[in-house]
């Protein structure tokens, strides 16, 4: 195992990169002061510690927080938790294997939150709908990657290729670069919701099989262990500081002063003129922004009441209806400026998390996931989309649409194939593929299972539509 040296977090402000736009007013575009004072902060209204003094969690006595992960680290998380958060009370779930996260997560119900040693148990038990708390995880940042690759690479001159699994692929690329290495033989395979340790485990026998002499660096306890007896491999963990953040995170339950104003950016994929109506619970203001996204400005008591203490959030419910993607980012602090700048962050994991996900910055090195009240998290649950927005969407016109769904009533639950797109639209095959993929961007259709025709050769693909 080697372990990864934690650096600066990655900046979630859009800076250059404009995907979020500067959201407030005044010269430096920042959301304008909602409080009193020169540094922005909402006056106290009673006492040295505010109206209500500082908000805990929902209960009484110290945060109880459920651990999970592998033997060989939950020691690591223990250790730092003793020596530099004593308040917080552990409950360490061991597994063998990240697949059982889910079940191991389903058998408490005495936690006020949830840490797990990596991304992949976390998106598990996420997909699996059993996070009834807030939950978060230890990030590997990757900063230690280069001296390990050129460790690797001088221990193996004759490898070839390398390949690297849940780590983003610019940040590989970028340190890298940085180090003055070359990534032209940088093979990676960067985490999404709906990857497991098995496709994490194809993707390096595949790269060891098609390019020889490769190395394999894993993030994943379970992908190291069946691995390494067939490829180089070498098992990044994360580093003290990374666990260290993760374990702010959950003690920021019991932190925070009630009136310290909150800053939500809220990004989907449709307009959502209801929002306004939506979030009267919260008591905050909406001030829409440029494509479909939208300021929210209220107040961690509001946040924290309407939410169950960061555990669920009926609000990510309703604006999964008929939609895409919804993500929220709430940023909570003693200014509005510092919570717009958590709010950033926030927004940006949430898109690293899934189609709908609700994510609270409440510190400067962490974040706390939010659930939703439906009983199913996973992103495979979609709901149909009105034929306005679809159209709207996928720039295909409504007959053609309509023809698209009165063939797939016929075809049932063997689904559309690009053949019968093509001859429903009078298409040749390449224009029905590309107008298949169009409607997959739009939301319009799901692709099913592959199924297979009985022949030799790479299955089919068949979609559901899902209109209304």
């Amino acid at each position: 195992m080697v372990d990864d040296p934690n650096g600066a977090a990655p900046r979630a402000d859009s800076g250059q990169d404009g995907r979020i736009p500067r959201i407030g007013g005044g010269q430096d575009g920042r959301v304008p002061r909602i409080g009193g004072g020169q540094d922005g902060r909402v006056p106290r209204v009673g006492g040295a510690d505010g109206v209500a003094g500082r908000i805990g969690r929902v209960g009484v006595g110290a945060p109880r927080v459920g651990i999970v992960g592998p033997a060989d680290l939950l020691p690591t998380l223990e250790q730092v938790a003793e020596r530099e958060f004593p308040r917080l009370q552990l409950r360490t779930l061991v597994y063998q294997a990240e697949a059982e996260a889910p079940a191991l997560v389903r058998s408490v119900d005495d936690v006020d939150a949830w840490l797990f040693t990596g991304v992949v148990p976390f998106s598990l038990a996420r997909r699996a709908g059993v996070l009834r708390v807030p939950s978060t995880y230890v990030r590997y940042r990757g900063t230690g990657l280069p001296r390990i690759l050129g460790q690797l690479l001088t221990d193996n001159p004759t490898a070839r290729t390398v390949s690297i699994d849940t780590l983003p692929r610019q940040q590989v690329h970028r340190l890298l670069r940085r180090a003055g290495l070359s990534s032209v033989h940088v093979r990676v395979l960067e985490h999404r919701p709906d990857r497991d340790a098995d496709e994490f485990l194809r993707f390096h026998l595949r790269v060891a099989r098609d390019r020889g002499g490769s190395i394999a660096i894993t993030c994943v306890r379970s992908v190291y262990q069946e691995l390494a007896p067939q490829v180089p491999t070498v098992r990044l963990i994360p580093a003290v500081a990374s666990v260290r953040a993760g374990l702010r995170a959950v003690s920021s339950l019991e932190a925070g002063d009630p009136v310290d104003p909150v800053v939500g950016l809220v990004e989907l994929s449709d307009p959502a003129p209801e929002l306004a109506g939506l979030v009267q619970d919260l008591d905050a203001s909406v001030v829409p922004l440029p494509e479909s996204r939208y300021l929210v400005l209220s107040t961690r008591e509001r946040l924290v009441a309407v939410s169950g203490g960061f555990g669920r959030l009926g609000l990510l419910d309703e604006l999964r209806r008929g939609r895409v993607s919804a993500r929220i980012g709430f940023g909570a602090a003693g200014t509005a400026l510092e919570a717009e700048r958590r709010a950033r962050r926030a927004v940006a994991r949430a898109r690293t998390i899934g189609q709908f996900a609700a994510v609270v910055a409440t510190t400067d090195d962490a974040e706390l996931v939010i659930g939703s009240t439906a009983s199913e998290h996973d992103e495979t649950t979609v709901l149909p989309i009105p034929l306005a927005v679809a159209e709207r969407r996928s720039g295909i016109d409504a007959a053609a649409l309509l023809r698209l769904v009165d063939l797939a009533n016929d075809r049932g639950a063997e689904g559309l194939t690009a053949g019968d797109v093509a001859t429903a639209l009078d298409l040749e095959p390449r224009a029905a593929r590309r107008t298949l993929q169009r409607l997959a961007d739009a939301g319009v259709v799901h692709l099913l299972d592959s199924a297979h025709t009985g022949k030799v050769g790479r299955p089919r693909k068949a979609y559901r539509v899902t209109l209304r």
